[in-house]
């Protein structure tokens, strides 16, 4: 590899600079004090400036200087002086040693000095290579981390990385400025693959910087396929995610549905047949009706709300609201079994920022599992209270409660804790309202109620 393809362009300008004015000022200073040193001691000055020149700009520029070195000695410094004649066979003789241990040190100091260069050059690789595969590894998005490296790598103005599309070059990252839009804006474009181009605005590319800039694209490459990797497999984890549940969602209906819906026909048959009922019995009947339908219209609505979390279809609409509002609501929804719900959320509590609707389900699903596994005996708590930046409301039951390595199972769909057996349930209530309540940047756990029970702990960011 030669001098030129390592030492930098403004290095070896440089030694042409020393050689070209340290020539004339050295030969000055020794004529005038021609008295007092000879030909031996001006041709050693003349090698300390062949040496200085070989470490700036290498081998070239040194070989220069010391032809021109012992033309100038030639010249001033033998005799019959400022005629190229020497007269002195022994002079001749120095001169050409001179010469020749100028070329051979000149050699040396300039291999080395370029060993020297390619050593920091290949360090500075090596570092740059480590921190590619450093961002490979530790990055979400390693495409803009690279961009970024490859700016200040090469002294790029810009830099963007594209693929070509139906409708023409599509940015997939860029760093700097102006981004190029395609391929031809570019000073140097750099083929990634798969239709996919690098290109660089500005900055020198030395030959050695070449494969350094393939590695920066063949990284690129791997960067691409493994984001495309990721689509697909979230792809295919949303498509089992979606087949599971629409699998738990026929099993929903063709079992935990249908309960409701044969009380409901049983009634409603009963009632249209021939037989004249009492009118206890009738209204018994209608009751059963108005029932069903409240646990059927819940069922319903907990599975359409556990497809819209599944499929990331919610629209939330955040904004400041009051707890007590969101649980009188909830104890509405609820029916007649709300009543027996005891209530102590003030009005005077700080603000939430939530999205009352879905609050109000969460909350709801909460008060209708407790009102479930509750005891009758021991009636359902709602307590409500400021804890630092947060505002926690908590369902309280005094039922069996649910053991603390069971308590995560829970909150899946169709997972049924405990099952008192009592009424139809697919088992949704918890899993929508945990994801209701992470939806609005809330937490929902489970503890154990104090004395025996369940409590479920809502805990969303207060307004202020």
């Amino acid at each position: 590899m030669s001098a030129g393809r390592i030492l930098a362009p403004r290095r070896v300008a440089m030694s042409w600079v020393l050689a070209v004015i340290g020539l004339p000022a050295l030969t000055l200073i020794s004529t005038s004090l021609r008295a007092h040193i000879g030909l031996p001691s001006v041709l050693l000055l003349y090698l300390l400036l062949v040496v200085g020149v070989a470490t700036v700009g290498g081998i070239w520029p040194a070989l220069a200087t010391s032809i021109a070195g012992s033309v100038l000695g030639n010249y001033y410094f033998t005799q019959p002086f400022h005629t190229f004649v020497i007269a002195d066979a022994a002079n001749v003789l120095a001169l050409v040693v001179f010469v020749v241990v100028a070329i051979v040190v000149s050699t040396l100091v300039s291999t080395a000095a370029r060993r020297r260069n390619e050593s920091a050059h290949a360090r500075a690789e090596a570092e740059i290579l480590a921190r590619i595969a450093a961002t490979l590894v530790g990055s979400a998005t390693p495409e803009d981390e690279l961009m970024r490296h490859l700016l200040t790598t090469f002294g790029a103005r810009a830099v963007a990385l594209m693929h070509e599309a139906s409708s023409g070059w599509r940015i997939d990252a860029h760093a700097g400025t102006p981004c190029p839009a395609k391929p031809e804006d570019g000073d140097v474009i750099v083929d990634v693959g798969d239709r996919s181009r690098l290109v660089l605005v500005g900055g020198r590319l030395r030959a050695e910087d070449r494969r350094l800039l393939g590695a920066f694209a063949n990284q690129l490459a791997v960067a691409i396929q493994s984001r495309r990797l990721r689509s697909k497999a979230l792809a295919a984890d949303q498509l089992a995610a979606a087949n599971e549940l629409r699998s738990a969602l026929l099993a929903a209906v063709s079992h935990d549905l249908r309960t409701p819906l044969a009380s409901i026909k049983a009634s409603v048959t009963s009632l249209l047949g021939d037989i004249e009922w009492s009118r206890d019995d009738a209204a018994g009947f209608l009751r059963t009706i108005d029932t069903e339908t409240d646990r059927l219209n819940t069922l319903v609505g907990n599975l359409l709300d556990m497809t819209r979390l599944q499929t990331g279809g919610l629209n939330l609409r955040i904004r400041e609201v009051g707890l007590d509002e969101v649980v009188a609501a909830a104890l509405t929804a609820i029916g007649e079994r709300g009543r027996s719900v005891d209530v102590d959320v003030p009005d005077s509590l700080t603000l939430v920022r939530a999205d009352p609707a879905l609050l109000e389900r969460a909350v709801a699903n909460l008060v209708d599992n407790a009102l479930i596994h509750g005891r009758n005996e021991r009636p359902v708590r709602l307590e409500a209270g400021r804890v630092m930046d947060k505002v926690e409301l908590r369902v309280i039951d005094r039922g069996p409660g649910i053991p603390s390595s069971d308590r995560e199972q829970a909150f899946l769909p169709f997972r049924r804790l405990g099952d008192t057996g009592t009424g139809s349930r697919v088992g949704l209530g918890l899993a929508v309202a945990r994801g209701f309540v992470e939806a609005m940047d809330g937490e929902l756990a489970l503890e154990d109620t104090p004395g025996g029970g369940l409590t479920a702990v809502v805990s969303l960011k207060a307004a202020a």
